[in-house]
Parts: C-alpha cells; structure tokens; sequence
C-alpha cells in the first residue's frame, strides 16, 4: 500500500512538470510571435513615409511645398534619420552643406507643382522615401 501511494505520488509529480514545461513553450511561442520585428520595421515606415506622403500631387500649391522642405530639411538635420532624403527636379536646387538642407524660398507661393516620388521610385531598399521630384506645373 505504502508502495502504490508513492507510485501516485510521483506520477502526479511527472504529469505536473510536464504541464509546466508545455505551459512554458506555449508562452515562448506567443511572445515569439509578439516581437515580431518585420510588424515593428513596417510600423516605423509608414510613420516616417505619411506625413510626407500627404504633398504629393499634380497641383500642389507652393505654401504646401514650402512645408514639405522644412519637413526634409528637418528629417536631414535630425541626429539619427532612417534614411537622407534628397529633392530633385531643378525647381528647387541642389542641397546645401551641412545635413542636406534646401532653400524654402525656392519654392513660389503663388505658383503650383507636381510632386511625386523621384528617382529610382524615391524609396529606400527598406522603403522609406529618399527623393522626392518636385517640377512646375
């Protein structure tokens, strides 16, 4: 009798650590999903793409343009930036040292310009945008 109380004994111990282990690899799989770091990468894109996204156009007025300058000289400046972002197209000339920055009064407020993604798509490998092409309308 004394035998079989401990055979119960130690397999409710065996069955026990055995609910504990499966417990475990049920919370390492669920936190493994969780730091999924292609999600953070994605998340961190479109934070930097949106507010830039949001000037372009085919008749973007010059004011908004202007805006969109200070946002670029802003990103440049910055200590650590994803990416340097450039702006082609001729209407608003070549940046100037130091950190890439442009000249808002390029950019006429009267006037009205196209402005897309420039040269190569204007994206980064990891998708940021890098150019933006601004010409006259």
């Amino acid at each position: 009798m004394e035998n079989a109380s401990k055979a119960l004994i130690i397999a409710g111990a065996i069955l026990l650590s055995i609910l504990l282990i499966s417990l475990g690899m049920m919370v390492y799989t669920n936190a493994k999903k969780v730091a999924n770091t292609d999600a953070i990468d994605e998340l961190a894109v479109n934070t930097f793409n949106e507010p830039l996204e949001s000037y372009f156009g085919d008749k973007v007025k010059g004011a908004n343009v202007r805006e969109l300058i200070k946002k670029v000289n802003t990103n440049n400046k910055s200590d650590n930036p994803p990416v340097t972002i450039t702006i082609s197209g001729g209407v608003i000339g070549t940046a100037t040292s130091p950190a890439n920055t442009y000249k808002v009064d390029s950019a006429k407020v009267g006037s009205t310009y196209k402005v897309t993604y420039g040269d190569d798509g204007g994206m980064s490998t990891a998708g940021y945008i890098n150019n933006i092409k601004i010409t006259s309308n």
